[in-house]
């Protein structure tokens, strides 16, 4: 004889295992607190602004792990991967989605961070020449190899046809680029060692807007009383923080919220981010706007229940209006029939109580109200089961008569 498996009890378990999922799993009940940050390791901007980030969120009990990458195009595919959930992208760098393909519909926008000037130096002044004439046959200085910066310079140096254009990584460069802040501490550093800031001819500031919407025209004035200091005309951009679509709604919407209403906390780092602000142009964006910002961003628009209160409400009331109309010719229409029943009854229960009437006499008006009440409920003036109920009394007193 063999003893049965002991019964056991799953119901705590599987309340254990809901209960893990919602707390793990719910980004409406647990939204992401902890996030990784991809960052080109070379990119001077990206880690000085990394480094704020940093240290901004965690005022807010946000968590940032900063991860270091080669460059952009890296960084971005491991956002659209999974193995990161954050990272920077200049927002006129076109070739990135081109880089990543299929994968770069995975990106979003969680907001434009911060400002970014175009900025080009050289050692010998060539004040009265021609930006073609300064880059032609150059080499020309930036940080990270085959990165963010120097693809995008390409591909605008391609555009306006110049030859001969050569990047290095070293300091013997005829020219150094990069994207830099409002009078940032490399460029000081750069002017200290004896370079001098280029300012665009304004043809080339045009042709380079009207190649990518999503640069402006910059004019970054000299600092007032220093002679070394001169207006530089330039081009801006954003520096976009970019997160991946499978962040939740709710944890971006959480996130974009402490950043934007804690703005100037960010200010006090750079001026930079003065590019933290709710009114930017989404149609610019190189990736669209996740649903977490745009939830945060639309926080004060009425919602369709609010929209549409009175036409729904008029709605509503037709319908009640309708409803009880519809009631009311229900119940009238049930009463005609039972006040029309009661008449049927009373006439049976004269015949069957008459003492005058003789046997014949009873069968033909039994006859005639059975017709009768057949037609009413042919009709659908009397309810089948009043019409059985009666018919069914009737045949009895018919029977009952031929005995």
């Amino acid at each position: 004889m063999t003893r049965g498996l002991p019964e056991i009890n799953v119901a705590p378990w599987i309340v254990v295992v809901v209960l893990s999922l919602l707390f793990n799993g719910c980004d409406f009940i647990a939204p992401k607190k902890r996030y990784r940050l991809a960052v080109p390791e070379k990119d001077y901007s990206y880690n000085y602004a990394a480094g704020h980030l940093k240290e901004f969120l965690q005022q807010g009990d946000f968590e940032i792990e900063i991860i270091k990458v080669n460059n952009a195009v890296e960084a971005s595919e491991m956002v659209s991967n999974g193995e990161a959930d954050l990272t920077f992208v200049l927002n006129h760098s076109m070739f990135i989605p081109g880089e990543l393909g299929e994968h770069s519909g995975k990106l979003r926008t969680i907001l434009p961070l911060c400002t970014r000037l175009m900025f080009f130096f050289e050692k010998d002044g060539l004040e009265e020449q021609s930006i073609r004439y300064r880059f032609q046959s150059k080499t020309i200085g930036i940080e990270v190899p085959d990165g963010e910066t120097e693809n995008n310079l390409k591909e605008m140096l391609l555009l306006g046809a110049f030859d001969s254009v050569s990047f290095s990584d070293n300091a013997q460069s005829d020219l150094i680029h990069f994207w830099g802040t409002f009078y940032g501490e490399r460029a000081k550093k750069l002017e200290q060692e004896g370079w001098e800031s280029i300012s665009l001819d304004d043809d080339w500031i045009e042709f380079m807007l009207l190649n990518n919407p999503a640069l402006r025209k910059f004019t970054l004035p000299g600092i007032p009383g220093m002679d070394s200091h001169h207006i530089l005309n330039t081009v801006a951009t954003e520096t976009l923080l970019v997160g991946s679509s499978n962040l939740g709604e709710n944890t971006i919407h959480e996130l974009s919220q402490y950043i934007f209403q804690h703005r100037l906390k960010l200010l006090g780092y750079d001026r930079m981010y003065r590019a933290v602000n709710e009114h930017f142009d989404q149609e610019v964006l190189l990736y669209p706007l996740h649903a977490g910002t745009d939830a945060y961003l639309r926080r004060d628009e009425p919602t369709f229940l609010e929209r549409y209160s009175d036409a729904l409400a008029l709605f509503v009331s037709i319908l009640a209006i309708i409803y009880g109309a519809i009631q009311a010719a229900k119940k009238r229409l049930a009463q005609r029939k039972k006040d029309q029943v009661d008449v049927y009854f009373i006439d049976f229960l004269k015949v069957k109580e008459s003492i005058e009437m003789d046997r014949d006499t009873k069968e033909k008006h039994y006859d005639e109200l059975l017709h009768k009440i057949l037609i009413q409920m042919t009709d659908e003036k009397l309810d089948k089961s009043d019409f059985h109920i009666l018919s069914r009394l009737i045949q009895q007193e018919l029977t009952n008569l031929k005995f």
